[in-house]
């Protein structure tokens, strides 16, 4: 018998003489998988060769001096093993930044000895309902934002991996159909979040790609295809972030709510700024505090009340 034999879930061993097409997905398999995928069997977290192999992967490269680990499908091994991989990791590189990718709530992997951070598909579900698929009223939207902000303690927040697509889903101009201005009012809610935005590669001048694999596409590189306008805007809404510390730390609140649009502001301290977002097809106009302020990415003079065109938004301090 294999030395590995224990390594693996095997059900049926006389099953697996059996001839297969290991391209394809199988249901009746001999073995645990995972997502049915004949060449990805479930190991046995419990087994001591197994975890001794596994957290000795993650102690080489922490030797060899990487940042941090993102971990795959996170929710798949116990609690004790991850418990286990980060505790002898940061015997090598304390400040290593571990990172789970888990779609669901993710308080329980969240306590300080197992990950620092989780990739926030909670968040970006809810960004995309309300923006790109119309599928939640501002209210609706309003709730699960505040939600979320106090889902997690505030160290976990700072850190939270915040998206809108990745090499899991359909890119971000395919989910808006084309649509350049629901990218940017996404693109700009992204970079209004608390935490750590990433803006996946390609998608700062809408690299095409839809489902997986397809979201998959390699780079390009040749800039007279890609869109300069957008990158230009991605550019400026990165620089305003990094300018103004409420872009990145303060609270959001929601001042005015209509029907396909909003009001909100972001405070940290004495920094205050203001975001009208409108996903409707018409123009809309609202009252603002008082004061004179200035458009932050125009720089023209803002004050009494602002006119926001269809599928746009006005940012001003």
């Amino acid at each position: 018998a294999s030395k590995y034999a224990d390594w693996f879930w095997v059900i049926d061993w006389d099953g697996l003489q059996k001839d297969r097409n290991w391209g394809e997905m199988i249901e009746d398999y001999a073995y645990e998988a995972f997502a049915f995928a004949p060449d990805m069997p479930r190991l046995r977290w419990e087994n001591d060769e197994v975890r001794e192999y596994l957290i000795g992967v993650g102690k080489y490269w922490a030797e060899l001096g990487i940042d941090a680990w993102r971990m795959d499908v996170a929710y798949e091994p116990s609690h004790n093993f991850w418990q286990e991989f980060t505790r002898e990791i940061k015997k090598i590189k304390p400040d290593i930044y571990m990172l789970g990718e888990i779609w669901t709530d993710s308080q329980k992997w969240l306590s300080g000895n197992e990950f620092h951070s989780v990739m926030n598909y909670i968040n970006q579900d809810s960004m995309i309902k309300f923006f790109a698929y119309s599928q939640t009223s501002v209210e609706q939207f309003r709730k699960t934002i505040i939600e979320a902000s106090y889902n997690y303690a505030d160290n976990v927040m700072y850190g939270i991996f915040n998206l809108l697509d990745s090499h899991d889903t359909p890119r971000l101009i395919h989910i808006t159909k084309g649509d350049k201005q629901l990218a940017k009012l996404l693109h700009l809610f992204l970079l209004l979040q608390t935490g750590t935005p990433s803006i996946y590669y390609g998608s700062e001048f809408l690299l095409e790609g839809g489902p997986d694999p397809d979201c998959r596409r390699c780079m390009v590189w040749d800039e007279e295809k890609r869109d300069d306008q957008y990158l230009d805007f991605i550019k400026q809404a990165i620089k305003l972030r990094k300018e103004n510390v409420e872009w990145r730390k303060g609270d959001i609140d929601f001042i005015e709510l209509k029907e396909d649009s909003f009001l909100i502001s972001k405070k940290h301290k004495n920094d205050v700024s203001y975001f009208v977002f409108n996903r409707s097809n018409e123009s809309v106009e609202f009252n603002i505090p008082k004061g004179t302020f200035k458009d932050m990415f125009s720089n023209d003079k803002v004050e009494n009340k602002v006119t926001v065109e269809a599928k746009s938004f006005v940012a001003f301090k």
